[in-house]
């Protein structure tokens, strides 16, 4: 099989549809700078740990299991500043408490509106239960990155 040059490769992988994208792609996209793939000690993977936020991504149909994880993951957060010895490899990487956060993705198969409405409900739970949820609303066909995205806080 014949390979394609570098210069067609890098071509068709600047201009491929956003909808060519794995979420494990967009996680390195929106979480850039942050710990990515970060391993808790029961198995479970948080997307990616800013300075203030544990956040898990998915897209924007999925958004009340989104709304579980990043809780999960922020509660992970919490147990490392209570019991740090219990934890030390862990709690080396991530001091301090972390706020959940989810990022939503909208798929290239939806209008924009109904992924707007689908980052209202986390948000209407968030106000409702008083959650310092961080709710991040990114279009991957236009936002490159998490500062382009729309955040939606209470």
């Amino acid at each position: 099989m014949k390979t394609l040059p570098l210069a067609i490769s890098l071509f068709l992988f600047w201009v491929a549809p956003a909808h060519a994208l794995t979420e494990k792609d967009l996680v390195a996209r929106y979480c850039a700078g942050m710990i990515t793939e970060f391993y808790n000690p029961d198995g479970t993977r948080t997307d990616c740990i800013s300075d203030t936020h544990a956040i898990e991504v998915d897209f924007s149909d999925k958004w009340a299991e989104s709304i579980g994880q990043a809780l999960h993951y922020s509660l992970w957060t919490v147990e490392f500043t209570e019991n740090p010895d219990a934890y030390p490899r862990w709690h080396r990487q991530v001091p301090s408490a972390r706020a959940p956060g989810v990022i939503l993705l909208c798929r290239e198969d939806r209008r924009l509106e109904i992924c707007a409405n689908h980052a209202v409900r986390p948000r209407r739970i968030a106000e409702q239960f008083k959650i310092p949820l961080a709710i991040w609303l990114c279009n991957p066909d236009t936002d490159m990155t998490l500062e382009t995205c729309q955040r939606i806080d209470q």
